[in-house]
This record gives structure tokens, C-alpha cells and sequence, in this order.
């Protein structure tokens, strides 16, 4: 595949690589198996994963989300931002739906960032490593205290173990009740990334505060995540996610 046009983004420093798919113009597969040697940060063109924009004859448009390692990821908040914002530059949509999976986001246009809102219905998992939360994509959330978000080797050394044991996301957090800071071990990146948008739903989560916006404090910026609390059933549901998208650069990668 050779001449692909290709749009990179960040939110809150989590980076994509947005490809315009609309009508088939490119093979999904061919794109996917891509993948890797696309986000591949020495001789690709680097990121975290790939957003593929795709026609959707019920919606805006499809979200096809990998992971660096062209892994499926489920959802991603980041990614969905980006792509959201992307379609709005594009003349795609300005406030609509778009489906990821199966499941219809919506997504709303402000000048201060883009909001997505999650149909997830969530409960919250106890384990003897943290706690298991699906805010569209697996996730570990592990308590910690300040000091440690700053060891890198510990983050990384302790993340690998734990997405391994889990299969999921790991996501350390120190929360002081009224905001959150978060470090996250992303599977399919296999480090540390500077956001996860999905990782900030569920420490929000986690923190519980429902019913107000919470602050999740990342490497790359801050996210605003939103949720309400069934107090009935304990279940949380009406998820938000808040923050900046933002246009890198524009080019063509040459296989």
C-alpha cells in the first residue's frame, strides 16, 4: 500500500493516526496489518494506535480503533475525540453519533474540546491487585500514592505484570477527593502513555464522585470525566469524557 494520506492527532497527548476510509477506499484489513509498522515511532510514522474513518448507513460514521501492536482495543476515549474532531473539520458532522463497536457515541463540538458521551452501563470489580472497571475497553485501577506516579521504572516494571495478569489496561491512581492523577500502562502500547481517555472514565469512577465533574490529571493534560451513580443498584451510568483534540500535521506515508 503505497501514497496512504493519513491526519495525526492527540488528545491530552494520547496520538493517533487518522485515515479517511469514507467509501471503501482503502482495504480495512490492509490498513489494520499496517498498523504496527505505522505507529511504530523510529520508522513509521509513530502513535499509539489508528483511527480508521469509515461510511456508517445508520450513523455519522464507523470508529475503527487498533492498538499500536494492531491489537483491538474496544473503545477509546481519546480516539473518539479525535475522530469526532476530525469529522467536524472534515464537513463529516458537527454534533452526531458514531459507532465504535457496535455501541452509538455521541459526540459534541465546543470551542474549548470535544465530548463524548458513553452508552456503559458500569460496575466496579474488587480484586487483590485493584480494581476491575469495563468503561468500553478493559481496565485495573491501582491505587497508589503520589510519590510513586513519579517512578517510571516501578510504573512500568508493575504495569507489565499486571496487563499480563489481567488482560487489561492498568491504570495507577492518587486521588485527594476532589481530583485524580493517573499514570496508565496501556496493553497494545505496552508503556505508559501520556492519557487514556477510557483509563480517566474509570479512575473517575473508582474516585466516586458522581453527579460533578472530576479532573483527571494526566502526563499529557487534563480530561473531565462525568458519570452518574444508580444508588438503587450501584450501577453508573450517563459517562462523559471531556478535552482537548488536537491537529498535529497532515501527510502521506510511503510503504
Amino acid at each position: 500500500m503505497n501514497g496512504l494520506p493519513f491526519t495525526k492527532m492527540h488528545g491530552a497527548g494520547n496520538d493517533f493516526i487518522v485515515i479517511d476510509n469514507r467509501g471503501g477506499r482503502h482495504d480495512t484489513g490492509a490498513l489494520i496489518r499496517l498498523t504496527p509498522a505505522l505507529c511504530e515511532r523510529r520508522i513509521g510514522v509513530g502513535a499509539d494506535g489508528i483511527l480508521i474513518l469509515e461510511s456508517c448507513d445508520t450513523h455519522a460514521y464507523t470508529m475503527v480503533y487498533r492498538n499500536a501492536d494492531g491489537s483491538d482495543a474496544g473503545m477509546c476515549g481519546n480516539g473518539g475525540r479525535c475522530i469526532a474532531a476530525y469529522a467536524v473539520r472534515s464537513g463529516v458532522a458537527d454534533h452526531h453519533l458514531f459507532t465504535c463497536h457496535g455501541r452509538a457515541y455521541v459526540a459534541e463540538a465546543t470551542d474549548a474540546g470535544i465530548r463524548i458521551r458513553f452508552p456503559i452501563a458500569v460496575t466496579i470489580g474488587e480484586t487483590a491487585d485493584g480494581f476491575r472497571i469495563d468503561t468500553g475497553t478493559d481496565h485495573l485501577v491501582v491505587p497508589v500514592d503520589a510519590a510513586r506516579l513519579s517512578d517510571e521504572a516501578w510504573l512500568i516494571a508493575t504495569g507489565r505484570m499486571l496487563r499480563h495478569r489481567h488482560n487489561a489496561n492498568v491504570n495507577f491512581v492518587w486521588h485527594d477527593g476532589v481530583s485524580v492523577r493517573i499514570r496508565t500502562y496501556e496493553r497494545g502500547v505496552e508503556d505508559l502513555t501520556l492519557a487514556c481517555g477510557t483509563g480517566a472514565l474509570a479512575a473517575a469512577t473508582w474516585a466516586g464522585l458522581p453527579d460533578q465533574p472530576v479532573a483527571v490529571i494526566s502526563p499529557g493534560g487534563v480530561l473531565t470525566a462525568g458519570f452518574q451513580r444508580d444508588p438503587a443498584s450501584g450501577v453508573f451510568h450517563n459517562h462523559t469524557l471531556f478535552g482537548p483534540a488536537r491537529f498535529v500535521y497532515e501527510g502521506v506515508y510511503h510503504r
